[in-house]
């Protein structure tokens, strides 16, 4: 009798959190459609195994300007023998995309980590192509969580940002870049003119520029590691009279510019 008393006791304490964790997801902004999701009421199967979803690809044409958020996954950005812009490999109904003139903004929703929703497919392994030589008047990348690589890409201003993973980067090019990363590795190799501005937390900086070191001002600074500048430490800044200036800071983790 005395043990039957105990697990009612342990059994009334468990309810008991389990409204306290209700709550606390209601009042942080959830509801209880996420919940049902969360539980695996919706469907009719536990969310904390692996399902694969539906995947889909999207062509977008006549735009010249994209931003795309990522909540976790991966991003890959190349040319391909195509005439306009596709994003492959996107789960069907995770994600709003708004078009405006010629600008669209694809935001991928993540739907884990609501209570006991350990383990969803809620990652991404997404995949933009754009066609040979075109020219992006502005481009965007949010990831919260993995890597991107670029490949190839133009763009007249570029804005690439990570909370945690690598930004990498290869034959690049544009006239306005800026890159923050909060944790992570980030190369990039291209023509980077007028103004770049990188801001990593920590992690390595590797940036090689396909230019002569006279037609640029630089500025690099890291609290806790090394900077080099074509393979020489303690040459900081260079300040001179051109149109094109690189700005650099790290706090953890060394910095290195090549100029070839």
């Amino acid at each position: 009798m005395r043990s039957k008393k105990v697990w009612m006791a342990v059994a009334a304490v468990a309810v008991c959190i389990g409204f306290v964790c209700v709550g606390a997801g209601l009042a942080m902004g959830g509801s209880l459609y996420d919940i049902r999701i969360a539980l695996g009421f919706e469907d009719g199967r536990p969310h904390f195994f692996q399902y694969d979803s539906a995947k889909e690809d999207l062509r977008l044409e006549d735009i010249t300007s994209l931003r795309v958020m990522l909540p976790m996954g991966e991003i890959h950005v190349a040319e391909a023998d195509q005439d306009d812009i596709r994003i492959l490999n996107i789960k069907e109904d995770s994600y709003t995309l708004d078009i405006s003139g010629k600008e669209a903004v694809l935001d991928i929703q993540d739907k884990a980590f609501y209570f006991f929703n350990f383990g969803s497919d809620s990652a991404q392994d997404i995949t933009i192509t754009v066609p040979r030589g075109f020219d992006f008047e502005n481009l965007e990348i949010h990831n919260a969580m993995g890597d991107m690589e670029l490949h190839d890409i133009r763009a007249k201003t570029m804005y690439l940002k990570a909370n945690m993973g690598d930004i990498n980067g290869t034959d690049l090019k544009t006239e306005g870049l800026h890159v923050e990363n909060d944790m992570g590795d980030v190369e990039l190799e291209g023509i980077f003119l007028k103004t770049t501005y990188i801001d990593n937390d920590m992690g390595d900086v590797d940036i090689r520029i396909f230019d002569d070191i006279r037609n640029y001002s630089y500025d690099a600074h890291c609290s806790m590691g090394n900077v080099k500048v074509n393979g020489e430490k303690d040459q900081t800044t260079r300040t001179s009279h051109t149109e094109h200036e690189i700005t650099v800071r790290n706090s953890m983790g060394d910095i290195s510019l090549e100029f070839d």
